[in-house]
């Protein structure tokens, strides 16, 4: 048998989590819920072809080149012109309240730099607003994470330690070598106990994942 499988892990990882899925309802529904929804909306009700975006106009120049341009971009159907501001720091407003998710601005030289045979630029904005998904927490919020389980008499050493930012919401995994235990029910609860301590200390953490490391140092 491998040295870096070993049995008890695997079964204290099991046990223990489906002890949590049991004592937390929300966490069985999510782990059941979640990939049914998820099958529904892939399957019918999300569409990758987005049509009728709104979008703000800020045109500085009102030539036929420069309306034939914007009747262009409305006939592709991706567009749909629903507010024509004066300025751009106008259109930058209706962006921030969200009333449009794009601004088209065609500079008031278009036309003519057209005629004489060159490319003018057109403007093309959209606004995009971070949902702090995806990114690990706070460098030094997550040190005294590290810091606290490392302390736990149930750890010997935090050999590796993962956070995500959700909402205002945290996932933690962890994978830390724990104190000698041969049986599985026992190392189950003792990741449970650093697990519970680390949630009340840490109440931003509302998912956690442990692995246990069981193996011995060489030598």
């Amino acid at each position: 048998m491998s040295a870096s499988f070993s049995f008890a892990r695997v079964a204290a990882i099991l046990i223990k989590e489906f002890q949590q899925m049991l004592r937390e309802r929300l966490t069985f529904a999510m782990a059941i819920g979640v990939p049914v929804m998820q099958l529904i909306l892939f399957g019918y009700a999300i569409n990758n072809d987005p049509k009728g975006l709104p979008t703000a106009l800020v045109a500085y120049d009102s030539g036929s080149l420069a309306r034939s341009l914007v009747a262009a971009v409305q006939n592709t159907g991706y567009f749909h012109i629903v507010a024509q501001p004066a300025t751009e720091v106008q259109a930058e407003r209706l962006l921030e309240t969200g009333e449009v998710q794009f601004v088209l601005a065609i500079p008031p030289d278009f036309s003519r730099r057209l005629v004489r045979g060159e490319k003018p630029a057109v403007l093309v904005a959209v606004e995009v607003k971070a949902m702090l998904i995806g990114q690990s927490i706070d460098p030094l919020r997550e040190r005294e994470i590290r810091e606290f389980i490392q302390a736990r008499p149930e750890v010997t050493r935090v050999i590796n330690l993962i956070s995500r930012q959700l909402g205002n919401e945290a996932m933690v995994a962890v994978q830390a070598q724990m104190r000698e235990s041969h049986d599985a029910p026992t190392l189950a609860a003792q990741i449970d106990a650093v697990e519970r301590a680390m949630k009340a200390r840490f109440p931003e953490v509302r998912w956690s994942f442990f692995e246990p490391d069981l193996s011995r140092p060489a030598g």
